[in-house]
């Protein structure tokens, strides 16, 4: 998503291509309770997708960002997401500002498409946090790719 404008986002590695220390988690990501992550190819996504598998409802993964937010500030929030299995198991992806937490995605069935999400910021926030957690007790595998936030108050477009 926004092709055109790569590299003006707040997040530093968008697209899951670096993965350093080889924990199967992109830089910056932490595990939730997910047993073995995965950085996997997908012929829908650019780059990587951080994946997980699991049956232990509360189990995700956990992104957090230092960026400098003022109040007032509008973001666009851009990513893909996916759900392989059509269980019934719940998957949420959610992002937190500040202490303030948006819900950005919550289905349920098998899917894999882009998430847009477009907020005003209402605190001063020094970070960002993003969790996609799944909610349910048959294997799931889940992901998601592309992550990016435009602070579009900063570019000058709002």
């Amino acid at each position: 998503p926004l092709a055109g404008i790569v590299g003006s986002g707040v997040i530093s590695n968008p697209l899951m291509l670096i993965d350093t220390n080889s924990d199967g988690l992109a830089d910056g990501y932490y595990a939730a309770g997910i047993g073995t992550p995965s950085l996997v190819t997908d012929s829908n996504f650019v780059g990587k997708v951080q994946n997980f598998r699991t049956a232990s409802a509360g189990a995700g993964v956990y992104f957090r960002y230092t960026a400098s937010l003022s109040a007032g500030d509008m973001l666009l929030v851009t990513a893909k997401v996916r759900k392989t299995e059509t269980d019934g198991s719940r998957v949420t992806f959610v992002m937190v500002i500040g202490g303030v937490t948006f819900k950005l995605l919550d289905i349920q069935a098998a899917y894999t498409g882009t998430v847009s999400f477009l907020c005003q910021n209402t605190v001063a926030a020094t970070y960002l946090e993003f969790f996609m957690q799944y909610v349910g007790t048959t294997a799931t595998d889940v992901g998601f790719g592309e992550l990016q936030v435009y602070n579009l108050t900063k570019l000058g477009l709002a």
